[in-house]
């Protein structure tokens, strides 16, 4: 089961059980259960948030 949080002028947090596939069909291995999705466009690893500072 996954869980999205949105944080309050942030990312989309996922709680996920690790069953995710990148745009490929590529298995993605999370490092944590959690993890941010970037809600600005502005990740240089998107769909994933990287530091940035929102505009």
């Amino acid at each position: 089961m996954t869980i999205i949080k949105p944080m309050k002028e942030g990312p989309l947090v996922a709680q996920v059980t690790p069953n995710l596939k990148d745009p490929v069909g590529k298995d993605v291995k999370p490092e944590k259960l959690a993890l941010g999705l970037c809600r600005c466009g502005q990740s240089k690893n998107n769909p994933f948030v990287t530091e940035h500072t929102a505009t």
